[in-house]
C-alpha cells in the first residue's frame, strides 16, 4: 500500500469510545455540528466511508478552503456555511494554538480536548478530557 492509500483508508482509524454517543447526544439536543481540520482533500470522503458525515453539516478541510487552522478563513468559513455567529459557535480540538486560541480568534468559544491530561487550563479556554464532557458543559 501506498501512503496515500493508508491514510485515506477508514481501517487505519479507530474512534474513541466517547466520540459517536457525544455526536448522538449533541445532535438529539438540537446541537447543529460540522468539522473544521487540517487535513487534505480526501477528508470528507473518509469521514463518509467511516460513517461519520452524517452527523456533520459542514466539513470545512484546510486543502478544500485554502487556510490552515488557526487562520481565521476555515473556521469563518464554516460559520458562514452554517450561517451562525461566531459568538454562538463552539470549536473542540485537540491544539492548543490551532483549534482553541484559533477559535478564539474570530470571536468563538475554543475548548482544548486534552485525552492525555497534560494540559493545565489556563482560564484562556475550557480544558476538557473527554468528548462527553461537552455535554455537561453545554448545559
Amino acid at each position: 500500500d501506498s501512503w496515500k492509500e493508508v491514510y485515506t483508508d477508514p481501517a487505519t482509524y479507530r474512534l474513541f469510545p466517547d466520540t459517536l454517543p457525544t455526536l448522538k447526544a449533541l445532535r438529539e439536543r438540537g446541537y447543529r455540528l460540522g468539522v473544521i481540520s487540517n487535513w487534505d482533500w480526501s477528508l470528507p470522503e473518509l469521514l463518509d466511508r467511516m460513517g461519520l458525515s452524517r452527523h456533520f453539516e459542514v466539513i470545512a478541510v484546510s486543502a478544500r478552503v485554502g487556510a490552515n487552522k488557526p487562520h481565521p478563513a476555515i473556521f469563518r468559513h464554516a460559520l458562514n456555511h452554517l450561517g451562525v455567529p461566531p459568538e454562538r459557535a463552539l470549536h473542540v480540538g485537540d491544539n492548543p494554538e490551532a483549534d482553541a486560541e484559533g477559535a478564539r480568534g474570530v470571536g468563538m468559544t475554543g475548548v482544548l480536548l486534552d485525552r492525555s491530561g497534560i494540559h493545565v487550563a489556563s482560564g484562556r479556554y475550557p480544558v476538557i478530557r473527554y468528548l462527553t464532557d461537552l455535554l455537561d458543559f453545554l448545559v
